[in-house]
């Protein structure tokens, strides 16, 4: 009797990574109603986030460019090339992607970021409102892709 041969599954690389983001982006950009907005995905560079631990705050950004309908999603690679089986589901990188297109979302609903411009804390305004601002898009991108996944809290 002839024994099955194991499957042999791919390595997360860099470029595999990058092609899973880009899978992950042409599924939500359209969810998320943002197909009339040009958006690319980068990595963090490695000095970036030089000296900083990685947490919510620093795993992704968005940079927008005023005037425009481009946005560019930076994503670190947390050097533990991993998808959907990290041991913290937020910081999963379709998660961190989902988050990041909220963010898209709120820039793109007023046209001119004042939504965001009252909730992103510095000196000027609330800190803590700018945390649980954070803290409700993270429980928001996850829920949204647990659901897709089919997961349940």
């Amino acid at each position: 009797m002839r024994s099955k041969p194991k499957e042999t599954i791919q390595p997360w690389t860099t470029k595999r990574l990058m092609d899973q983001l880009h899978a992950y982006l042409a599924y939500w950009q359209r969810e998320l109603r943002l197909d009339g907005v040009e958006i690319k995905i980068e990595w963090i560079e490695e000095n970036e986030n030089k000296g900083k631990k990685f947490d919510y705050c620093n795993l992704g950004h968005m940079e927008e460019f005023s005037g425009s309908f481009l946005y560019i999603i930076k994503i670190a690679n947390q050097g533990k090339l991993k998808g959907h089986e990290s041991a913290q589901f937020g910081e999963d990188y379709e998660c961190i992607l989902v988050h990041e297109l909220i963010h898209v979302l709120n820039f793109t609903w007023d046209g001119n970021s004042k939504i965001a411009s009252y909730l992103i804390p510095d000196e000027d305004n609330n800190e803590v409102l700018g945390q649980l601002y954070e803290a409700s898009i993270n429980a928001l991108a996850e829920a949204l892709v647990r659901a897709r996944r089919g997961i349940t809290r």
